[in-house]
Protein backbone atom coordinates (compact mmCIF):
# COMPACT_ATOMS: atom_id res chain seq x y z
CA UNK A 1 0.00 0.00 0.00
CA UNK A 2 1.51 3.52 -1.19
CA UNK A 3 1.13 6.28 1.55
CA UNK A 4 -2.09 9.00 1.26
CA UNK A 5 0.73 11.14 0.15
CA UNK A 6 1.95 9.09 -2.46
CA UNK A 7 -1.36 8.50 -3.94
CA UNK A 8 -2.59 11.94 -3.72
CA UNK A 9 0.28 13.92 -5.03
CA UNK A 10 0.32 13.08 -8.63
CA UNK A 11 -3.20 14.22 -8.80
CA UNK A 12 -3.48 17.18 -6.93
CA UNK A 13 0.26 18.32 -8.57
CA UNK A 14 -2.16 18.54 -11.78
CA UNK A 15 -4.55 20.10 -10.26
CA UNK A 16 -6.98 17.21 -10.34
CA UNK A 17 -9.29 17.03 -6.74
CA UNK A 18 -7.88 14.39 -4.30
CA UNK A 19 -9.98 11.28 -3.52
CA UNK A 20 -10.62 10.19 -0.56
CA UNK A 21 -11.67 6.44 0.48
CA UNK A 22 -14.85 5.68 1.22
CA UNK A 23 -16.26 4.71 4.26
CA UNK A 24 -18.21 1.11 4.90
CA UNK A 25 -18.42 1.89 8.15
CA UNK A 26 -21.46 4.02 9.32
CA UNK A 27 -19.88 5.57 12.16
CA UNK A 28 -16.94 6.90 10.26
CA UNK A 29 -17.81 9.43 7.60
CA UNK A 30 -16.02 9.24 4.21
CA UNK A 31 -12.57 10.38 4.61
CA UNK A 32 -12.07 10.23 7.92
CA UNK A 33 -10.43 6.81 8.51
CA UNK A 34 -7.33 6.74 10.18
CA UNK A 35 -4.89 4.02 10.46
CA UNK A 36 -2.27 3.15 12.83
CA UNK A 37 1.46 2.99 13.26
CA UNK A 38 3.68 -0.03 14.23
CA UNK A 39 7.47 0.06 14.86
CA UNK A 40 9.52 -1.83 12.36
CA UNK A 41 11.15 -3.62 15.18
CA UNK A 42 8.01 -4.94 16.08
CA UNK A 43 7.51 -6.68 12.80
CA UNK A 44 10.93 -7.92 12.73
CA UNK A 45 10.23 -9.50 16.18
CA UNK A 46 7.26 -11.01 14.79
CA UNK A 47 8.54 -12.40 11.52
CA UNK A 48 11.72 -14.01 13.38
CA UNK A 49 9.12 -15.69 15.96
CA UNK A 50 7.14 -17.10 12.49
CA UNK A 51 10.95 -18.03 11.25
CA UNK A 52 11.21 -20.10 14.75
CA UNK A 53 8.43 -21.74 14.90
CA UNK A 54 7.66 -22.68 11.04
CA UNK A 55 4.81 -25.26 12.05
CA UNK A 56 2.74 -22.37 12.47
CA UNK A 57 0.97 -20.71 9.23
CA UNK A 58 -1.92 -18.13 8.43
CA UNK A 59 -2.34 -14.53 8.03
CA UNK A 60 -1.26 -12.38 10.02
CA UNK A 61 -2.17 -8.44 10.98
CA UNK A 62 0.86 -6.67 13.16
CA UNK A 63 -0.54 -3.71 14.40
CA UNK A 64 -1.83 -1.73 17.68
CA UNK A 65 -4.74 -1.60 16.73
CA UNK A 66 -4.97 1.67 18.69
CA UNK A 67 -5.06 5.15 16.69
CA UNK A 68 -2.47 7.86 16.89
CA UNK A 69 -3.43 10.70 18.98
CA UNK A 70 -4.22 13.69 16.96
CA UNK A 71 -3.57 17.60 18.59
Amino acid sequence: MRSAVAQLYPALANGEAARLFASDNPACTDGSQLCDFVYVDDCVAVIRWLLEHRYVSGIFTVGTDRLPAWP
